[in-house]
C-alpha cells in the first residue's frame, strides 16, 4: 500500500484500529504475548515508514521528524485507543529510527531505510543494563578484521519479541590492544536480530508494559560490518518529541477507557434505585463521573496538540505550550450522542 498524505495515514490507522488492533487486544492481553497480528497489519500498510524521511522512501517530511509531530501524535493515539501494546511497540520503533537520520546522507542512513522500507523491519532499542547507573555499561565493541565484534547483555528491550532489528547504544569501544578507546553515543550500532550470536530471552512477565516482550537481549561475538556502527549527531528535540509521543499513548488509552465506559453504561449496567430513573444514562451519580472525565480528556488533547506545534528548534528550555481557550461541548451528553473524535479531527 502506498500512503501519500496525512489523510491516507490517519484513515488507514483508524481502519486498522477497528479491524485489527481492538479485536486482538484482549487476546494479546490474555496470552501475554507480542501483538503479532497488529504489527503485521502495520507492516503491510506501509506505516513502519512513518519515521523514515521521504527521500529514503518513508513518510516523514523532515529528517528530524519536526514537521510530523502532530501527525504521529494522532497516529499513536489511534493505535493506543485500539491496543495499548501495539501503540507502545510501534512508539519504540519510531523513536529509535527517526534520530538515526540526523546529519548528512550516509551509507548507514540507506541501511536503516532498506531494513524498514524494503524488508519491513521493526526496530527496538537496547540501552539499559543491570548496573548501578545509566552509564554503568558492560557492553563492548572490539575491532576485528573487516568490522567489529559486539558482546554484552541489555535489559528492558521493549518489543524485541517480534522485532527484526535493534539499535544498541551505550557501548564501550575497545582499542586494538583491548583497552578502552571511547564510549559511543546514542544510535551507535544496528544489529539484525537473526544474526548469529544475537539471543532473545522471553523473560518479561511484569504487570507493567504487559504483552510488549520487554525482555533481555544478549550479544555473543555478533559480527558487525563498519556500516552498522556509527555516531549520530545529538538533537535537543529528542526529549520533547519523545514526551509528545508518550503522552499520546496515554491519551489514547484514556479515550478507549471512556469509550468502554460509555458502552457499558448504555448497554450493560442499571441505575441505582435511589436515582429514581429508568436508564443508567439518566443516573446523576453515573453522569457525574463523565462530567469529570470528558473535560479533562478534551483539555489534555488540546495541550498535546499545542505542544506538538510549538516545539523549539533550539533548546528544550524554550519549548512552550500555548493553551488555547477550552470549551467542552460534550460533558454528560456523551452518554447519548458523543461526537466522533475521528470525524472532528479529520475535519480540522
Amino acid at each position: 500500500m502506498v500512503l501519500t498524505d496525512r489523510v491516507d495515514v490517519l484513515s488507514t490507522v483508524r481502519r486498522l484500529r477497528e479491524a485489527v488492533f481492538a479485536p486482538y487486544a484482549p487476546i494479546v492481553d490474555t496470552e501475554k504475548r507480542y501483538p503479532y497480528e497488529s504489527m503485521q497489519a502495520i507492516r503491510e500498510a506501509g506505516l513502519l515508514g512513518l519515521s523514515i524521511p521521504r527521500e529514503y522512501g518513508g513518510l516523514a517530511s523532515a529528517p528530524d521528524g519536526a514537521a510530523d509531530t502532530a501527525l504521529t501524535k494522532q497516529v499513536y493515539r489511534e493505535r493506543a485507543r485500539g491496543c495499548s501494546r501495539t501503540a507502545q511497540v510501534f512508539f519504540v520503533h519510531c523513536m529509535v529510527t527517526w534520530p538515526l537520520f540526523r546529519g548528512e546522507d550516509t551509507a548507514q542512513h540507506r541501511l536503516v531505510a532498506q531494513k524498514v522500507i524494503e524488508e519491513g523491519a521493526a526496530f527496538v532499542v537496547a540501552s539499559a543494563e543491570d548496573g548501578r547507573t545509566v552509564l554503568d555499561t558492560g557492553t563492548v565493541l572490539r575491532p576485528v578484521e573487516g568490522g567489529y565484534l559486539l558482546n554484552g547483555v541489555k535489559i528492558f528491550c521493549t518489543g524485541h519479541g517480534g522485532a527484526q532489528c535493534v539499535t544498541v547504544s551505550l557501548i564501550k569501544l575497545l582499542g586494538p590492544n583491548g583497552t578502552l578507546h571511547h564510549d559511543l553515543p546514542e544510535g551507535s550500532c544496528v544489529v539484525a536480530l537473526d544474526q548469529p550470536g544475537a539471543i532473545r530471552s522471553d523473560d518479561w512477565d511484569n504487570m507493567g508494559q504487559h504483552g510488549t516482550t520487554s525482555g533481555t537481549l544478549e550479544f555473543r561475538d555478533v559480527f558487525l560490518e563498519p556500516s552498522q556502527v556509527w555516531k549520530s549527531p545529538k538533537s535537543v528535540l529528542h526529549g520533547p518529541v519523545l514526551q509528545c509521543a508518550f503522552s499520546s499513548n496515554f491519551l489514547g488509552v484514556a479515550e478507549a477507557a471512556l469509550d468502554a465506559g460509555v458502552d457499558y453504561v448504555r448497554t450493560s449496567t442499571r441505575p441505582h434505585p435511589l436515582a429514581r430513573v429508568d436508564q443508567a444514562v439518566d443516573d446523576p451519580n453515573i453522569g457525574w463521573h463523565f462530567d469529570d472525565m470528558v473535560p479533562q480528556l478534551h483539555a489534555a488533547r488540546l495541550v498535546g496538540e499545542a505542544a506538538s506545534r510549538t516545539r523549539s528548534v533550539r533548546t528544550t528550555a524554550t519549548c512552550r505550550v500555548l493553551m488555547p481557550p477550552m470549551r467542552c461541548p460534550w460533558r454528560r451528553s456523551c452518554l447519548r450522542t458523543r461526537p466522533s473524535t475521528s470525524r472532528a479531527e479529520s475535519s480540522r
